[in-house]
């Protein structure tokens, strides 16, 4: 079966305050936040949605090197994950900090990331390697 690879399909311009793709290049890959490992800029919105083929599950691994501005309930800036291919989809979890996530696992073939800055105290951001998986 041929490669499909969206990785830029909806990818918006970087100067707009938006960000990020819709994602299905069954060999995996990586995304990272904007300018990474440089500080990421201040004011963006960028989402991610990757979708596995069929019986598959994702699996994202976070690099160390990892830092989102920290806050109670990571309510400023944070990277957002859900279990699923819409913002309603049931949340994995918000991340924020200097603790990186490490190993992040879908249960089934679609995962939605959101990555947020608001307009003060920016970080270095994050990269994650993403992979598919057969499912259980």
């Amino acid at each position: 079966m041929a490669s499909v690879d969206l990785r830029n399909v909806g990818k918006i311009s970087q100067n707009s305050q938006h960000c990020g793709t819709w994602i299905k290049n069954i060999e995996g890959g990586h995304f990272s936040s904007p300018n990474y490992p440089k500080t990421y800029p201040p004011n963006k919105e960028c989402l991610y949605i990757l979708e596995a083929l069929p019986r598959q599950r994702i699996e994202l691994l976070f690099e160390d090197t990892f830092y989102i501005e920290l806050s109670f309930e990571c309510r400023f800036d944070h990277i957002e994950v859900r279990d699923g291919p819409f913002s309603f989809s049931p949340l994995i979890n918000r991340f924020c900090g200097s603790s990186s996530p490490g190993l992040v696992l879908s249960s089934g073939r679609f995962i939605w990331i959101r990555f947020s800055s608001d307009e003060e105290l920016e970080g270095l951001g994050f990269s994650v390697k993403y992979t598919f998986t057969p499912g259980i």
